[in-house]
C-alpha cells in the first residue's frame, strides 16, 4: 500500500495527468448538463426545477419548444451566464420579462 503523502507528490510531478482528468471531468459535466436541460425543455417544456415552481417555457408565439430551440437555449444561457450575469439581470428592466437567452432564441417563461 502507497502513502497518501507519496501518491500526492507523485500526481504533483504529473500535471499535464491532472490537467486531462480535469479537462475530461469539465467536458462530461458540461454534457450531463446538457443533455438534462435539453431533454427536459424539450419533451416538458420545463426542468424539475420549473415543475416545482410551476413555470414552463414555451415559444413567442405560445407553442412548445423544439429540442433544436432547447439546444440553442442551452448555449444562450451559458452567453447570459458568462457576461456576469447581465442576461438574467435584464429580466429586471425588461417590460416583456425575458433574459437574454429568451430574446435569442424566442421563447417566453410563463406560469402554468
Amino acid at each position: 500500500m502507497v502513502p497518501a503523502i507519496i501518491i500526492a507528490f507523485k500526481s504533483a510531478e504529473e500535471p499535464g495527468r491532472f490537467q486531462a482528468v480535469q479537462a475530461l471531468m469539465q467536458l462530461v459535466f458540461l454534457v450531463l448538463n446538457m443533455g438534462y436541460s435539453i431533454f427536459f425543455i424539450g419533451k416538458y417544456g420545463a426542468t424539475p426545477g420549473k415543475m416545482a415552481c410551476k413555470i414552463k417555457v414555451i415559444t413567442a408565439e405560445g407553442g412548445p419548444v423544439t429540442y433544436g430551440r432547447a439546444t440553442g437555449r442551452f448555449f444562450a444561457e451559458m452567453l447570459s451566464g458568462i457576461i456576469c450575469y447581465i442576461g438574467y439581470i435584464m429580466v429586471g428592466f425588461d417590460e416583456e420579462k425575458r433574459a437574454l437567452h429568451d430574446r435569442i432564441c424566442n421563447t417566453r417563461v410563463i406560469y402554468k
